[in-house]
């Protein structure tokens, strides 16, 4: 009977490939009209890895034939609340608050494309589904040739910055952020952002993501507790304001004194100062007699921090 010795060897390989992501989130998701201070949307085209794996699996027998068996595994999708990543190698979480919306490519890709090979960002769009026409309204867009611009119906009610040549985060290759000041309901719905874009051999792609924006009425406790810190911060105020009075009582000094013919003068200050002092002089009344010509001249002739 022959024995049949056989050796396995399992090898694994990861293949990188660079690529483009977009990224697009809210800050916050739910507002709340009157007390949310700034609603921000931003959208950019992020650079990440995109990782394939793949086994060969060989088997050896004594006589030295070799069969090979090959499995390729593509990466898994990780999602949580604050940030999306279709690479388990690589995960950025670019939010600093729980309050923080990114759209989900789950949700969100099943008719359009959020990852993709980007060398060049053309311009970036930001719309808002109208609620009455179901048409998408161009919220702001920029381009390499212009920059952040609101659309004909957001002019005036947003701020912007964007730039389709990188920004201070080293990944994102553009980005485009909406800006809304007190936030209502109207500012509530469904937003999306379009990337266009060249890959590297100059052919175009387009990067589409959705997110929704949710409004909520204020509750009484939400009342009660922006009531309470307004008034924190009215006291606030009014201790601001008595120092800054005995502050400006210390640094801002008035006074006359009554001068004669040719007479010199030092006047002491009421309180010495830390530096040298501007000082201004002028006359409260003159008095002269005679029938000659008079003349009136005050000089200072030095300044100290305690008197001139």
């Amino acid at each position: 009977m022959r024995n049949i010795i056989a050796l396995n060897f399992l090898f694994y390989f990861v293949c990188l490939l660079d690529a483009s992501q977009i990224n697009f989130q809210s800050t916050p998701f739910i507002i709340n009209p009157v007390l949310t201070k700034t609603l921000t949307l931003r959208c950019s085209a992020q650079e990440f890895s995109s990782a394939t794996s793949s086994y060969w699996h060989t088997t050896t027998t004594a006589n030295w034939r070799t069969t090979t068996h090959r499995t390729t595994h593509p990466p898994e999708t990780t999602t949580t609340r604050n940030a999306i990543t279709t690479n388990p190698w690589f995960f950025q979480d670019t939010s600093t608050e729980s309050n923080v919306q990114t759209s989900n490519p789950e949700t969100t890709a099943s008719n359009f494309q959020t990852e993709a090979d980007v060398t060049h960002v053309m311009s970036i769009i930001i719309s808002k589904l109208n609620k009455f026409t179901n048409q998408l309204d161009p919220v702001a867009d920029v381009t390499p040739f212009d920059s952040a611009t609101a659309g004909a119906m957001f002019k005036g009610s947003v701020s912007l910055n964007g730039s389709t040549s990188g920004s201070t985060n080293h990944r994102e290759m553009g980005f485009l952020e909406v800006t809304f000041n007190y936030p209502d309901d109207k500012e509530s719905g469904e937003y999306t952002c379009e990337i266009f874009a060249l890959n590297h051999e100059n052919h175009p792609v387009n990067l589409r993501s959705i997110l929704t924006v949710i409004s909520r009425e204020p509750s009484i406790s939400d009342l009660v507790k922006y009531i309470s810190n307004q008034e924190k911060r009215f006291e606030e105020i009014k201790n601001y304001e008595k120092r800054f009075d005995e502050i400006k009582s210390q640094n801002i000094q008035r006074g006359s004194v009554s001068c004669r013919s040719s007479d010199s003068s030092i006047i002491h200050f009421q309180h010495s100062y830390n530096t040298i002092p501007m000082v201004f002089t002028s006359f409260t009344s003159i008095a002269s007699s005679g029938n000659y010509g008079t003349s009136i001249q005050v000089t200072i002739d030095s300044v100290t921090t305690t008197s001139f």
